[in-house]
């Protein structure tokens, strides 16, 4: 059962692939706004357009903060705020989490 997110406003960033782009496709289905966030844009123009009107992308590289900053000043701008934010990015570096820094 998914719950009704009508009238809520979702950034999710790593939605390019994989659980991100679940969960943004999801949140939309049940009624959200949603911004699709990641680096790869033809992708996340791909899910916005899957998602529907209440959808679009916003390209971010994780790996720099104020990146991370812009995109979400833009997602809040554009849907008048923000509900949640959903950080689901895919990393490579391989390391435990309890060790892993801001810069992974």
């Amino acid at each position: 059962m998914v719950a009704d997110l009508t009238g809520k406003s979702i950034l999710v960033v790593g939605a390019a692939s994989g659980s991100g782009r679940a969960i943004g496709l999801l949140s939309a289905a049940a009624g959200a706004d949603v911004a699709f966030a990641a680096r790869r844009i033809d992708r996340l123009e791909q899910a916005a357009a899957e998602a529907g009107d209440n959808s679009f992308a916003l390209a971010c590289d994780v790996r720099h903060p104020e990146e991370c900053q812009r995109v979400t000043d833009q997602a809040a701008e554009v849907l008048g705020g923000l509900d949640a934010v959903v950080y689901a990015p895919g990393l490579s570096a391989l390391s435990r989490f309890e060790d892993a820094g801001e810069d992974l």
